[in-house]
């Protein structure tokens, strides 16, 4: 008698000539499937799972390999103003505020000067609140239609009439665009349990469409929030994280030392290999400052519980990155 990880009955796979094939049961063992049945019942496999998929389609799960998880997850909890027209908008952000504390932000997306006729004012959103901050992206991420309060904490001197349009008399005129725009959107204060829980949301509606793994485009912060998850057993989602730019790859090293504090030694050290690597290899930490991450890296190594022998192997990789630090 055979035992399965797991017993997937009443099921329906692709045949390799195109066709549906409904299957009693299939058996499944470390994650590949070992055994079709046609028959009734498989009564000669022992398994502690069994699951009636009910005469459903199984496919392979995909992986998305471009998508921003934490922000898909932070949006499916704003405000969604696609497709509305203008009046729609106000009166669902006026709800919006009158459900949401003062001095709090409210934010969402969706929006397009061709639903509302026009680009949107700073104004319209001041009229309904200047005791929150605003900020609404628009649908293709280009401009950010926010109130006052949070346009004044731009500086102007950074951004082309362009980016930040104002009227003579210095009153906002319209919406930030490109530059502006990212600046203000970055400028939302979010919480290390706001983006956990957006993650997690996030996570669920990827399971829907059956997606199990995603390249995403993150803010080196976020990276504590990934393994707060994981030290949960909350992240089942793959996740490999993409940092947009050189700057982000300098922020991402303090993160990784956090994480680090409360990560599995091993699956740190194979991420600290990685950053160490591609960090001196791009020369973004010079001299000294190579160093003390160094040094920081090995402390925390040394307090480890790891093993002698992964300790010798991790210890090698080590004295390679300090033999590099000295001639930077």
């Amino acid at each position: 008698m055979s035992s399965a990880s797991l017993l997937l009955c009443n099921v329906q796979i692709v045949h390799p000539s195109g066709t549906l094939t409904a299957y009693r049961a299939l058996e499944i063992q470390s994650g590949k499937i070992v055994r079709f049945f046609v028959e009734p019942e498989p009564k000669q496999v022992k398994t502690a799972h069994c699951l009636d998929a009910k005469g459903s389609l199984l496919l392979p799960s995909f992986c998305d390999s471009h998508t921003h998880f934490s922000e898909y997850g932070l949006q499916l909890t704003q405000l969604n103003l696609s497709g509305l027209s203008l009046p729609e908008a106000l009166e669902k952000i006026r709800k919006k505020a009158e459900q949401t504390p003062k001095g709090r932000w409210i934010t969402g997306s969706g929006w397009t000067r061709h639903a509302f006729g026009a680009f949107p004012t700073a104004q319209l959103l001041d009229e309904i609140s200047t005791e929150h901050f605003i900020a609404l992206r628009s649908a293709d991420w280009h401009a950010a239609w926010c109130n006052s309060p949070v346009l004044e904490k731009l500086h102007p001197n950074e951004f082309s009439a362009e980016e930040l349009p104002r009227e003579e008399c210095g009153r906002f005129k319209s919406v930030a665009f490109e530059r502006a725009a990212k600046k203000a959107m970055a400028l939302v204060q979010i919480s290390a349990k706001e983006r956990q829980a957006a993650i997690e949301l996030a996570q669920k509606e990827f399971f829907k469409l059956g997606i199990t793994e995603t390249v995403t485009m993150e803010d080196a912060s976020a990276l504590t929030d990934y393994h707060a998850l994981e030290r949960k057993l909350k992240l089942r989602v793959r996740v490999v994280v993409y940092l947009e730019s050189l700057d982000a790859a300098k922020n991402f090293m303090p993160h990784i030392l956090i994480a680090a504090q409360h990560s599995r030694q091993q699956n740190f050290f194979s991420m600290a290999r990685w950053a160490l690597r591609h960090a001196l290899c791009l020369s973004l930490l010079k001299g000294s400052t190579c160093r003390a991450w160094i040094f920081t890296l090995m402390r925390i190594w040394l307090n480890s519980s790891s093993s002698l022998s992964v300790k010798g192997f991790q210890f090698r990789f080590m004295l390679l990155a300090i033999k590099r630090c000295v001639v930077l």
